[in-house]
């Protein structure tokens, strides 16, 4: 079976019932191998108040070179990925877009594992099945802790030379 190479993006018109606007949502991508996840996330994030599906990737690959043009905010990564796995693929994004703020996902409670991808630089963990509300909660606690560290800019790292976005 052949993983995915589509990229899903957000929509550019967005419908709330809120006075939510764009530029004021909270931009997240998702990179996940399984299918019906990735939907389920998207699903999660285009009726959350506060955020934005932002786009999903099946593999990291993919979310390293889709990951620095879409300029998430946040990231929900699956640990286990095909090929290159979603801790060494949060390094890199790491090193790309240190302000990056990325929370991995596993099917399994491997206490290891998930010491393992926060000593690499992971914001915060999810164990799959992940519900509704706590995938809520983990993005807002760990968005919360991104935007005390540097409110109202965009991290240094995403600006141009002229500090302009």
């Amino acid at each position: 079976m052949a993983i995915m190479s589509e990229v899903y993006r957000a929509e550019a018109v967005l419908v709330t019932g809120n006075n939510e606007t764009a530029d004021s949502l909270r931009r997240v991508a998702v990179v996940d191998d399984d299918e019906p996840t990735r939907l389920y996330f998207q699903d999660i994030l285009r009726s959350a108040k506060g955020f934005m599906f932002a786009g999903a990737f099946s593999n990291a690959i993919q979310a390293l070179k889709g990951i620095p043009q879409l300029r998430p905010d946040l990231v929900l990564m699956d640990i286990r990925l095909p090929g290159l796995n979603g801790i060494e693929c949060l390094k890199q994004l790491k090193q790309v877009l240190a302000g990056l703020k990325i929370i991995v996902m596993t099917g399994m409670f491997n206490m290891d594992l998930i010491e393992s991808a926060l000593r690499a630089g992971a914001d915060g963990f999810l164990t799959k099945p992940v519900a509704v509300e706590q995938c809520l909660a983990t993005l807002r606690v760990v968005d919360a802790r991104q935007r005390e560290a540097s409110p109202n800019r965009q991290p240094a790292e995403w600006q141009g030379a002229d500090g302009a976005p």
